[in-house]
């Protein structure tokens, strides 16, 4: 069985040229191929082999050397972090002391289970960054996610169950029904839509009134936009204007006109929503363009332009930002209008959601440090290697993030991320992210910058939902402590009001 295993670079014997190597220790042998799942290039003993953390004969830029002495060979590895070296050199060690201690094994049978080792094969059945996440210790809060994630068995079919056991009570639930199970299994496509409605909820009281006169101010910007244009076409200066004068300091006279200041206000907000709705038009085409639901004249397109060009009158303060239309559009594939409309309100009120649309740095600039950190902590030899080809997390995070991965990430994966966020909320995100990092670990770690790019921003489309879940359940983080590295240490609720906190005794009004 393997104790250990993950990426190391190994100098080589005659050029003394640092490579990565895959390295892969079991409780009687240390083993390294060229890659995760390949036949092993070479096996150690442990019964025949020191490990030495410090030593002073090579070096490594930016990394941490240890030493492995087999018999009168000298191998040199490097890891990407100190708390990576000690992690090997700790995990040889007790292995070396257990078989040590094991009665009736001698050097001689150990090398005979080295040629043997049916652990390596087995090793090499499943993805390397799965088995070592399997392996890792994680707290108790992530073993308790895994396991509520786990679906029991169903008398019933998953339709079903959600159609008589969960949606007419969703309100009050009882205990006994496995939502997050049901969840992480996938929402069946017929009533993924009410799902969906039904953990959005409607906290800011959206109605269909509301929708109608949107929607009816984003028709009538058009209207008023030609009525603007003609008008000016047809002014002329007039010699009766309702003038004010002030004197200023110094003797200027300026001249106002009121009737002039109300013109520009209104111009400027007729500008604003013309703009937006501009910017519906010319986004629209380029999202999911071979979806056959979303060809001009069809009906997912329709009800898209409708959703959108009613969100941006009722939050002009917004406005259209690039990425929405993605939003929508998944929204529109399984709802109706009003009911997108709705969950888009909801959706974009959620907390990553609404500050990373509101376009403000500090915010943005902030969850990109804690994804930093959850990446080192989840995979530190892949975030070295980030550092190493210069790439930063704001080249591909804050595109998943607009997105919710729907412009990058097979739609068929993409359906299922949505399922687990919109119970979850924000700090799923992050778990989401490292579940996608964690599947490639192995290709990412091979490329440069531009290939690197390229990859993020246009994940395989043989990605399928059953390999990406598998990978996501390695991921070691709780949710709680992704929470906690998001309020960075302030107990007070988040507030969707600008930067102000919302106070102790009122939490309830925010509870995205």
């Amino acid at each position: 069985m393997a104790v250990h295993e993950g990426y190391l670079h190994k100098q080589s014997q005659h050029l003394k040229l640092w490579k990565i190597r895959y390295f892969v220790l079991t409780q009687t042998a240390l083993h390294y191929s060229k890659k995760s799942g390949r036949k092993p290039k070479a096996s150690f003993a442990l019964s025949r082999l020191d490990v030495l953390t410090d030593q002073n004969l090579v070096e490594h830029a930016h990394n941490f050397v240890l030493e492995i002495r087999y018999e009168k060979l000298r191998l040199y590895l490097s890891a990407p972090t100190e708390a990576e070296r000690t992690k090997w050199v700790s995990l040889i060690k007790t292995c070396k002391q257990q078989l040590t201690e094991h009665t009736g094994v001698t050097s001689d049978e150990t090398l005979e289970r080295v040629a043997s080792d049916s652990d390596v094969s087995s090793v090499r059945s499943l993805p390397a960054s799965m088995h070592r996440r399997l392996l890792t210790s994680t707290t108790k809060e992530r073993r308790d996610e895994r396991k509520r994630a786990h679906l029991p068995k169903l008398k019933t079919s998953f339709s079903e169950a959600w159609l008589t056991d969960v949606l007419p009570h969703w309100g009050d639930l009882p205990k006994t029904v496995p939502i997050e199970g049901l969840v992480f299994a996938g929402i069946p496509k017929e009533v993924r839509g009410r799902a969906w409605s039904a953990m959005l909820g409607n906290r800011l009281q959206i109605n269909e009134q509301l929708f109608d006169i949107c929607k009816t101010r984003a028709k009538a910007v058009l209207v008023e936009v030609a009525a603007v244009k003609q008008r000016d076409n047809k002014a002329r200066p007039s010699l009766t204007i309702d003038t004010s004068a002030e004197v200023l300091d110094g003797g200027f006279v300026v001249v106002t006109s009121p009737q002039h200041a109300k013109s520009t206000l209104t111009e400027q907000l007729i500008a604003d929503n013309e703009r937006n709705i501009k910017l519906v038009k010319l986004d629209m085409p380029r999202t999911f363009g071979s979806h056959p639901a979303f060809q001009p004249g069809a009906i997912g397109s329709q009800k898209t332009y409708e959703v959108l060009e009613a969100y941006t009158c009722y939050r002009p303060d917004l406005g259209y930002v690039q990425g929405m239309s993605y939003l929508a559009a998944i929204l529109c594939l399984h709802m109706d209008s009003f009911s997108a409309f709705k969950a888009m309100v909801s959706l974009l009120s959620t907390r990553l959601l609404f500050d990373m649309y509101r376009l403000e740095e500090d915010r943005t600039f902030h969850y990109l440090r804690v994804y930093d950190t959850v990446l080192q902590h989840e995979l530190p030899a892949l975030h070295a290697h980030f550092e190493d080809i210069g790439m930063d997390a704001k080249m591909y995070v804050v595109d998943w993030a607009f997105t919710l991965f729907t412009r990058c990430v097979p739609l068929e994966v993409v359906l299922r991320i949505w399922d687990c966020y919109i119970l979850l909320g924000t700090p799923y995100f992050f778990q989401a992210c490292m579940g996608l990092l964690i599947l490639f670990e192995e290709q990412l770690l091979a490329m440069d910058l531009g290939d690197a790019m390229r990859f993020l921003h246009d994940i395989p489309k043989t990605t399928g939902p059953t390999e990406y879940f598998q990978a996501l359940d390695m991921v070691n983080l709780s949710r709680a402590a992704i929470n906690d590295l998001l309020s960075g240490g302030d107990a007070r609720p988040w507030s969707p009001v600008g930067r102000r906190s919302v106070p102790v005794e009122f939490p309830d009004a925010y509870e995205y």
